[in-house]
């Protein structure tokens, strides 16, 4: 929210949506640098380029199968509260286990930045970003769907006034 009311206030910017504000600005939201600077940390905790022993943060993840993914990922540790749900070690940790073998691989933190940041670009141009706005695609399944669920509530609806109907006659009746 601040982002969105700070660039509001830039003269001649207030007309534009927020997407295209920053679009035009050149920056991205908050979240996504949020999320950039907790996986450029991971990647220095987990590849050792930090001086903190990884295991205080994170667990390797069970690879007896190894299906799908690179081959650090990390487990997501159960939490009770809200406070150990939401820290670094937590929230850090889907955003790493999506991440392709090629970008954990990087044999320098500029390297992984470089290569977060592609991947991130290439996720873009093809549409599969994840918390960003859907894909033309996307928008075309939801219609779809949406009006597949109009049609299926105005069946509901007829169904509901035959029920109440129904209900009516039988109260009536008592």
């Amino acid at each position: 929210r601040v982002q969105r009311s700070a660039t509001r206030l830039l003269s001649g910017f207030a007309k534009y949506s927020y997407e295209e504000r920053l679009r035009r600005l050149g920056i991205t939201t908050l979240r996504k640098r949020r999320e950039r600077g907790d996986l450029i940390e991971a990647y220095k905790i987990i590849s050792g380029k930090e001086k903190i022993e990884k295991t205080q943060f994170f667990h390797p993840a069970k690879s007896d199968y190894n299906l799908r993914g690179h081959s650090l990922k990390i487990k997501k540790e159960r939490s009770r509260l809200d406070t150990r749900k939401y820290s670094f070690s937590q929230r850090v940790v889907n955003s790493w286990n999506q991440l392709p073998q090629k970008v954990v691989d990087a044999q320098s933190i500029n390297q992984f930045k470089n290569l977060l940041d592609k991947h991130w670009q290439d996720m873009d141009a093809t549409g599969y970003t994840a918390r960003s706005s859907p894909s033309t695609l996307q928008v075309q399944v939801q219609v779809s769907n949406f009006s597949d669920s109009l049609a299926s509530i105005a069946m509901s609806q007829q169904k509901i006034s035959v029920l109440a109907s129904r209900c009516a006659r039988m109260h009536a009746r008592t």
